[in-house]
């Protein structure tokens, strides 16, 4: 008999039960201080080299762009200028003053 009432006795139940961990994970994360996790340091420094090489690429690429341009534009200035002295020489070949003059002139060349 003692073993069908026992088997109606309800179980019995405690609030002093250890909880493991002893608090509870959101109040941990919540009052704990925020901190950037040490392995992301390693990926920004990566982007942050990576970003002024890229910077540094384009700075450079633009500026020897603006030189070759300045370069091609006083090559093409100058290379006007020997064609319009020239022309200037030879004349327009429509006086025989102007022929005889660059005939003289590309002798002496």
């Amino acid at each position: 008999m003692l073993s069908s009432s026992s088997s109606q006795l309800p179980r019995s139940f405690s609030t002093a039960a250890k909880v493991h961990p002893s608090y509870l994970p959101e109040m941990h994360v919540r009052y704990a201080r925020r901190r950037v996790p040490s392995r992301w340091f390693a990926s920004v420094a990566a982007v942050m080299v990576a970003g002024y090489g890229i910077q540094t690429w384009a700075v450079r690429a633009r500026d020897r762009r603006i030189a070759e341009a300045q370069a091609a534009e006083s090559h093409d200035a100058e290379r006007r200028r020997q064609q319009e002295a020239l022309l200037e020489q030879y004349g327009g070949r429509d006086s025989l003053e102007a022929l005889e003059k660059a005939v003289q002139f590309y002798e002496r060349k």
